[in-house]
């Protein structure tokens, strides 16, 4: 075949060709006798005739795989040769290159991309099938370098206009191509590949459309332009009708590709819009054991970040019973990638606390401490991030709590961990070291210096979770020492001085805390510029920094240090302006257009500051002269409860600080609005009107006033024909005038009311007699009452109810009884004595 003639070439070929294609043939015999390249040379410059006999020659060797270190031999016939050896070059490459690296290597090392792409492009229709078949064995090993010569446009041509046996392999091309390599994705999208694979989807056999679905998984992936390509083809609505119709294979690539597509907002939506989620859970619950397992990762990643379909998943027992079964299953394996995939699913569930109760109770929290105990650092992070989570309930808490041992991995991880794996140590460190015995463990592990640590030099999400930790531990006894020598009070000062807004926020309640405990002298605080930062935050700072700086405030103005050089630093204008500003301050709240409980603990911070500031008497002038007597006065007199509220609390704060400002008070109409706040209001603000007045009181001449302007007539005449808790507090108010003014007794007395309570709490309805018995407790309290109380046989009416009455009767009678015993020794004897009358007379046959 080397060296003969025409005539012997021709028949050397035709014996080749018979003995390889005989029973006693073998094809590697060609390559062991150097055949492959005389017949590759035939081919290109032999006879028509030979050519074609060499053509069919290489497509029977190519069978064998001994004969693929010489392929790069049929690189000249893609190039040069006829549409015939062309096709045969073609089959034999399908056959050498199939499930075959070296060969694939080879080919691809030796140039023979380009000539297979002119191929997909120029060659004829056999010849474009052909060659994308070889395109989708070389895939795997020559992806990017095919991507990168622009073999994915003829690609998706032959998808969109080709033949049937054309899209059946560029397809499967097409998907080999985009899962190597995220350019082939992109490249595929780019070239409008997502319309044709979305038309192949609805048309197309069952091979097709799994390569498809593979396809849509990859282009997907990080990519929302192609998402809402998808989307707006229609895509996401065909996976989610095949999703409950097609076999089991076809399902299991669907909901691995629905739950790949599910972290892109765009796509996790649609699913949801097109009820792709409960053919999930039907699958969950109905499906083989290898898909059920698939669709529970799948659920698991599109309920991650969705209420609307957490709600859904979860809101199913059934569902989420099975669901956690399968975590918990995995999670007991010893398989380290599926325990690692287990446990990350395990977090996600963690995160809803509808969970928690059934995870607890199904024994998810002694698997999570195994695993943080004994497992790797991956595996420590997320089975601490998922303790964290449950930790809001109870039962769980507690078995955290109680499970000392994971201590010493938490500080191990704390020190050699990832930034991740040291934030979810330090993010239950904070919730275990609620315990006692925990932070004096944790303290002798040694976990304040690397937390310091992460405080001065980590991530912002270090740093946040460190100052958490340290928040709950600097308040122990054993940690004091570290506290100082590891530099925590001026790590926290500096967080405060150049952290986030809820560093800040942190740092400022742990910095009062020290300073309340007299951990942090005032001298520490000022040196290192602390209240010379919270003016500052005051005044520049935003709204959360600004309450966090007031809050620490209120606590160091205790301090009669603090409040000197709160007010030499100027201070006391910030707060000022604070409480008079329309968005931030109490007004926003006295209006009543948005009111919550958040608002109302920010005003009276504010104010607990401004009243501990005025203990001072220079503080007191400045803020007597500030207007904020004024401010509050005004606010008495508004329509809304909540105003009312915020400005008794605030005098009240107020007049127990100073006695100036009490002074102060009683000058203007301050004493009036809290008089008719007391008797008329509700709630809150009535208790503290009460207080702030009792405060004022103690000015005879203001007590003097206000009970001339008081009369008992009208609180008499209120006791008929009141119930409840306005009668109570009414009664209170009686007695309270009583107590500062003799001549009400009298009146009270003359005016026949103690008979008229104690008529009712003899022959009344139940309800009558349990405002009778509170009535009487109130007056028992005033010695002149008392006395004609027990005249008029009170006493013995209430200890027969004690005995004869409901429940909640008999516990009044016995709280207006101990009033009196406490009240009076005499009364004593009084109760001795009717109490025998009425066991001996009254209530024959009872002990």
């Amino acid at each position: 075949m080397r060296l003969g003639t025409k005539q012997q070439k021709a028949a050397a070929i035709n014996a080749l060709e018979r003995l390889v294609r005989s029973i006693y043939g073998d094809s590697t015999d060609v390559k062991h006798e150097n055949g492959i390249a005389p017949l590759v040379a035939l081919a290109l410059v032999g006879s028509e005739e030979q050519k074609k006999s060499a053509a069919r020659l290489l497509r029977n060797v190519a069978n064998s795989k001994a004969n693929c270190a010489k392929i790069a031999s049929l690189i000249p016939l893609l190039c040069l040769g006829s549409d015939e050896l062309k096709e045969g070059a073609l089959c034999a490459l399908i056959a050498l290159t199939y499930d075959d690296n070296t060969a694939c290597v080879e080919f691809g090392r030796e140039g023979g991309i380009v000539p297979l792409i002119d191929l997909l492009r120029t060659g004829t229709e056999k010849q474009k099938k052909n060659t994308a078949v070889v395109i989708r064995n070389l895939a795997r090993n020559d992806g990017l370098c095919i991507g990168s010569e622009g073999g994915i446009e003829p690609l998706v041509v032959l998808l969109r206009t080709g033949s049937v046996e054309q899209k059946e392999v560029s397809v499967a091309a097409l998907e080999k191509l985009a899962r190597e390599s995220e350019a082939n994705c992109k490249e595929i999208s780019l070239r409008g590949g997502v319309v044709s694979l979305i038309s192949l989807l609805r048309v197309g056999n069952g091979e097709q459309k799994e390569n498809v679905v593979g396809i849509l998984k990859h282009l997907s992936y990080g990519d929302d332009k192609t998402c809402a390509e998808i989307e707006s083809e229609g895509g996401v609505a065909l996976l989610v009708a095949l999703l409950q119709t097609a076999t089991d294979a076809l399902k299991g690539k669907i909901v691995c590709t629905l739950g790949s597509v599910g972290s892109n907002d765009t796509l996790r939506a649609a699913i949801d819009r097109e009820g792709g989620i409960a053919p999930l859970v039907l699958l969950l619950r109905d499906g083989t054991p290898a898909l059920r397992q698939i669709t529970a990762s799948a659920i698991e990643n599109l309920a991650k970040d969705s209420t609307t379909i957490r709600a859904q998943i979860y809101g199913k027992t059934a569902s989420m019973r099975l669901l956690r079964y399968f975590v918990l299953a995995q999670m007991m394996k010893r398989e380290p990638l599926r325990k690692l995939s287990a446990a990350g699913a395990h977090g996600r569930l963690a995160i809803y606390p509808p969970n928690w109760a059934s995870l607890s109770n199904e024994g998810s929290t002694g698997l999570l401490i195994a695993l943080l105990r004994d497992g790797t650092d991956e595996l420590k992070s997320i089975a601490a991030d998922a303790l964290q989570a449950m930790s809001g309930y109870v039962p769980t808490f507690v078995e955290i709590s109680r499970e000392r041992s994971i201590l010493p991995e938490l500080v191990a991880l704390l020190r050699r961990g990832t930034v991740d794996q040291k934030t979810s140590a330090m993010r239950l460190i904070a919730v275990v070291a609620c315990n006692e015995e925990n932070c004096n463990d944790l303290v002798r592990e040694g976990c304040i210096a690397p937390l310091v640590k992460s405080l001065r030099i980590g991530t912002d999400k270090e740093k946040e979770s460190s100052a958490a930790a340290l928040e709950r531990l600097v308040c122990n006894s054993i940690a004091i020492t570290d506290v100082f020598s590891e530099g925590v009070i001026e790590a926290f000062i500096a967080l405060f001085r150049t952290g986030t807004n809820q560093h800040k926020a942190i740092a400022a309640r742990t910095l009062a805390v020290l300073s309340v405990m007299g951990r942090i002298s005032s001298e520490v605080f000022t040196s290192e510029g602390g209240i010379a930062i919270l003016i500052e935050l005051l005044r520049d700072g935003n709204t959360e920094q600004k309450w966090s700086a007031a809050s620490t405030m209120e606590r160091l103005a205790i301090n009669p240090v603090n409040r000197a050089e709160i007010g030499s630093q100027g201070g006391i204008s910030p707060l000022m302006g604070l409480l008079n500003s329309g968005d931030e301050g109490l007004n926003q709240v006295a209006a009543g257009a948005r009111f919550c409980e958040v608002e109302v603990i920010q005003s009276r911070t504010l104010l607990c500051v401004l009243a501990n500031l005025a203990g001072n008497i220079d503080i007191s002038d400045q803020l007597y002269r500030g207007g904020v007597i004024e401010l509050l006065t005004s606010h008495l007199r508004s329509d809304t409860e909540i105003q009312k509220n915020s400005a008794a609390y605030g005098l009240m704060c107020f007049a127990k600080a100073s006695a100036d400002i009490r002074a102060k008070l009683a000058r203007g109409e301050a004493v009036k609005l809290l008089d008719e706040l007391e008797r008329n209001g509700t709630g809150l603000s009535q208790e503290s009107a009460a207080t702030a007045l009792m405060s004022i009181l103690r000015n005879g001449k203001i007590r003097a006033e206000l009970e001339r302007k008081r009369s008992a007539p009208p609180l008499l005449q209120r006791l008929r024909f009141e119930t409840g808790e306005q009668l109570e507090s009414t009664a209170q108010e009686l007695v309270s005038l009583a107590n500062s003014n003799p001549a009400i007794c009298a009146d009270v007395i003359k005016d026949g009311i103690i008979s008229h309570i104690i008529q009712k709490l003899r022959f009344g309805t139940d309800e009558m007699k349990q405002s009778s018995a509170l009535v009487l407790a109130k007056l028992l309290s005033n010695t002149t009452i008392r006395t004609e109380i027990v005249r008029q046989e009170g006493v013995a009416v209430l200890e027969a109810l004690k005995y004869t009455g409901t429940d909640r009767q008999k516990e009044l009678a016995e709280r207006a009884l101990q009033a009196a015993l406490q009240q009076n020794e005499d009364g004593c004897m009084v109760m001795w004595r009717n109490c025998i009358h009425w066991t001996k007379h009254i209530l024959p046959g009872r002990k």
